[in-house]
Formats: structure tokens, C-alpha cells, sequence
């Protein structure tokens, strides 16, 4: 099944949680629900669809922290939450997201370090990694090559050099 809200009316509305917890954990596989206009907190009970392969939350003005429950998308291939007002530290539970292919976090509020754990996954499986854009310190290295929290590449150029390390 895939799921995508009405986002016709253009008004801003808060991304209702109980639709999540009424899409079921075993049928559900995408919600695109970018470009909505939503406003508040992602709902924890995201965290519940765990045959969840794609999640777009991206461009609407959603505000908070990046609930932990999204560690519990086992199958999750795609999460896109950029362009949005979230704030706090990217999380470690990330990390565990073996499936994980693209993490879309630019645009945001993010602040501190990215864990060990996701620069890992980022050298291995995932090849789009979008960070930029958000109120991140330090460096860290991926395929022997620095990177100060792409500060001075773009999105395109990262995931090109990771690639070609990658074949």
C-alpha cells in the first residue's frame, strides 16, 4: 500500500498520527507526504509501520526533535525529512537502518556531531546522504577522504566520489 495525504487545501495542519497508527505495520510500504504544508512534531507512531520502505516528510514546516521511533523502520530504504524546522542531534538509531539507502536531513536546525554509527552505514549501503544546511561541528572521513560536514561540496558531488569509491 501507499499512502499519501491530501495536501490540496494548502493550509497548515499538523501530520495527523493516528493515520499512521491505522495504515498497520504489515501492509504499508511508501507515505509520501512532502510538500504539505504540515506543521508540529513528526508523530512517534511512524515508528509503528515497520514494513516501511519509503518516508517523505520533506519541504513542509514540521518543528522538533527527530523521533526515536524511526529506529524501529527496519525496512526503511528512503527517509526524507529535509527542508523542514527540526532541531537537535542527528541520532545514533540511524545507524541501525541496515536498509537504508538515502537519509535526506539538509535543511534543518541540526546541531552536534553525526554518530560513528551513521558514517558507517554512509561508507557502506547508503549512498545519498544529505546533511547540509544545518549547524553541524566537526569532521569526519569517509573512504579515506575528509569531509567537513560538506561545507564546501554539494550533495551531488559527496554521493559522485562515493559512488565511484564504491564499484
Amino acid at each position: 500500500m501507499i499512502a499519501a495525504p491530501d495536501c490540496t487545501n494548502g493550509q497548515n495542519k499538523t501530520l495527523p498520527g493516528d493515520v499512521f497508527e491505522k495504515l498497520g505495520s504489515d501492509v504499508t510500504v511508501a507515505v509520501f507526504a512532502g510538500y504539505c504544508n504540515f506543521i508540529g512534531p513528526i508523530p512517534d507512531s511512524i515508528g509503528s509501520i515497520t514494513s516501511l520502505k519509503l518516508l517523505d516528510l520533506s519541504v513542509n514546516n514540521l518543528t522538533g526533535l527527530i523521533p526515536a521511533s524511526l529506529g524501529n523502520l527496519t525496512s526503511i530504504e528512503f527517509l526524507g525529512v529535509g527542508r523542514n524546522n527540526l532541531h537537535g542531534e542527528i541520532s545514533p538509531i540511524f545507524g541501525n537502518l541496515q536498509r537504508l539507502e538515502t537519509l535526506g536531513l539538509n535543511h534543518n536546525e541540526l546541531t552536534g556531531r553525526v554518530p560513528e554509527d551513521v558514517i558507517d552505514l554512509y561508507g557502506s549501503r547508503m549512498i545519498n546522504f544529505w546533511i547540509r544546511d544545518n549547524n553541524l561541528s566537526g569532521n569526519f572521513t569517509v573512504n579515506s577522504r575528509d569531509y567537513q560536514y560538506f561545507a564546501d561540496y554539494t550533495d551531488a558531488e559527496i554521493k559522485r566520489y562515493v559512488r565511484d569509491e564504491l564499484k
